[in-house]
C-alpha cells in the first residue's frame, strides 16, 4: 500500500516560496557545489573525443570504449546507495571528503591501465567516487532550501553545471589533438582536486542533524524501504531517470554518429556536441522562470511536451535526410531543452517530502536514474550501426514515458 505524500506537498509543489532573508546566497557556494556534481558528467564527457583514439590504441571495439562509460554509471548507481544514508547519519562534509579523495586516485590511475578492461574498472571505482558529491549536492541543496525554491535552485545548479559538460568535448577535443588521451584523465583529476580542496577549506556543515551511534546496514535498509513506500517519490523518480536516460544515450552514440558517421573531427565533435548541451542550459534557465510563474507540475508538463517534440523530429530528419551534424543535433537540443526545463523539477519533487531522509532519497532516485541510464546506453551502444536510429529511438521511447508519467498524479491524497 502506497503511503500519501505530506498534505504540505501540493501546494509546496503549485507555487513558489520567496526566499527568505536568512537563505543562503553565495555564489561561492552554488558554484562549488555546480562544479562537484558536475564531476560525474564531467568525467563522462570530456574523454568522449578520445573514444576512437583509445580504441585505436588499445586495439579494441566502439562497444568495449563505449563499455566504459557505462560501467561508470553502473558504478555511480552503487555509490549513491551508500553515500546519502551515510551523510544522513553523519554529516555531508566528512562523507564528501572521502568520496572526493577516491575520485581523484581513480581518475589518475585511469592513465596507467593496459587495456579498455581494466580501463573499465577503473571508471568503476571512479564512479564510485563521483556518485558522492553528485547525490549529496542534492541534499544540501534540499538542505537550505524548502519547496518550489529547492526546485528553482536545483535549476540554477543545473545550469552552472550545465557548462562544464557543454565545455567538457570541446577541452577533450583539444586535449586529444594535442597531448592524447591520457591528458584527458589528468585534467579530470585536476579538476577533481580542485573541489576537494574547496570542500575542505570553505564548506560549511548542512545536515539538519547527526547521530554519534555507528550506523548498521539495517539503518540503510530501513530508510530505503520507508522511501519505496511512497508513490509520489517513485513518481518523480522514474520521470526523471527517463530524462535522464534519454541524455545518456547521447553520450553512448554521439562519438560514433558524429565522428565514425558524419566525419567530425574530434575538435569539431566538441564543438558540435554544445548545441546540445546549450539546449539543456537553455532548458532549465527557462525551467525557473517557468516553475516561478505556474509551478512545479506545470513546468514539468511542458518540458516533457517539448522533450517529445525534438525527440520526434530527431528521428525524422536523420530518417528523410541522412545523417548529419545538422540533421542530428538542432532537434536533439530541442529535445533536451525541455529535458532541462523539467529534469530539476523532477529531482525537487522526489526530495521535497523527505527531509528528515534527503540524503537517502538523493541515493535511491540516483542509483536508479544511473540504473536505468546504464542499462539503455548498453542497449543503445550495442545497437550502433550507420544510422543514428539507436540514439533517436531511445530518445522517443524515453520522451514518450515522460510524459505519461508526468499525467499520472502525485499521490497527495491517493492511496492504492
Amino acid at each position: 500500500m502506497w503511503e500519501p505524500a505530506p498534505a504540505t506537498f501540493k501546494q509546496s509543489i503549485m507555487t513558489v516560496t520567496p526566499a527568505s532573508d536568512s537563505e543562503p546566497r553565495s555564489l561561492g557556494m552554488t558554484t562549488l557545489l555546480a562544479m562537484m556534481t558536475a564531476l560525474g558528467p564531467m568525467a563522462s564527457c570530456l574523454y568522449l573525443p578520445s573514444f576512437p583514439a583509445m580504441v585505436a590504441a588499445f586495439g579494441g571495439t566502439p562497444a568495449e570504449a563505449q563499455l566504459t562509460l557505462s560501467v561508470f554509471s553502473f558504478g555511480m548507481a552503487s555509490g549513491v546507495l551508500v553515500y546519502g544514508p551515510v551523510a544522513d547519519h553523519y554529516g555531508r562534509k566528512p562523507v564528501l571528503l572521502v568520496a572526493m579523495a577516491i575520485f581523484v586516485v581513480a581518475s589518475l590511475a585511469c592513465i596507467f591501465v593496459p587495456d579498455l578492461q581494466t580501463m573499465a574498472a577503473m571508471r568503476f571505482i571512479q564512479a564510485l567516487g563521483a556518485s558522492g558529491p553528485l547525490v549529496l549536492g542534492r541534499s544540501i541543496v534540499r538542505d537550505l532550501y524548502e519547496g518550489a525554491r529547492a526546485g528553482a535552485e536545483l535549476a540554477r545548479l543545473s545550469s552552472i553545471m550545465g557548462l562544464v559538460p557543454a565545455m567538457a568535448p570541446i577541452l577533450g577535443g583539444v586535449l586529444q589533438q594535442y597531448f592524447g588521451w591520457p591528458s584527458t584523465f589528468i585534467a579530470i583529476a585536476g579538476v577533481g582536486a580542485f573541489c576537494l580542496t574547496g570542500i575542505a577549506l570553505t564548506m560549511p556543515e548542512t545536515a539538519p542533524s547527526r547521530q554519534s551511534r555507528r550506523m548498521t546496514p539495517g539503518d540503510l535498509i530501513r530508510s530505503y524501504v520507508f522511501l519505496s513506500r511512497h508513490w509520489v517519490f517513485w513518481r518523480y523518480t522514474i520521470l526523471v531517470a527517463l530524462s535522464y536516460a534519454g541524455l545518456f544515450s547521447l553520450l553512448s552514440a554521439s562519438p560514433h554518429i558524429l565522428q565514425d558517421i558524419a566525419g567530425l573531427s574530434p575538435f569539431a565533435f566538441g564543438v558540435s556536441f554544445n548545441i546540445v548541451m546549450f539546449g539543456y542550459i537553455g532548458g532549465t534557465i527557462s525551467g525557473r522562470m517557468v516553475v516561478s510563474r505556474v509551478g512545479m507540475e506545470r513546468a514539468i508538463g511542458i518540458g516533457t511536451i517539448v522533450a517529445l517534440v525534438g525527440a520526434g523530429a530527431a528521428l525524422a530528419t536523420t530518417e528523410m535526410l541522412g545523417v548529419t551534424a545538422w540533421t542530428v543535433l538542432p532537434p536533439i537540443a530541442l529535445a533536451y531543452f525541455g529535458i532541462g526545463m523539467y529534469y530539476p523539477q523532477g529531482i525537487a519533487g522526489a526530495l521535497i517530502p523527505f527531509p528528515e531522509r534527503a540524503g537517502a532519497a538523493s541515493s535511491l532516485m540516483t542509483s536508479i536514474i544511473m540504473l536505468l541510464a546504464a542499462i539503455v546506453g548498453l542497449v543503445v551502444g550495442h545497437s550502433l550501426g550507420d544510422t543514428a536510429r539507436p540514439l533517436t529511438f531511445a530518445l522517443l521511447i524515453t520522451g514518450v514515458l515522460s510524459l505519461v508519467f508526468s499525467l499520472l498524479p502525485t499521490g497527495h491524497s491517493e492511496q492504492n
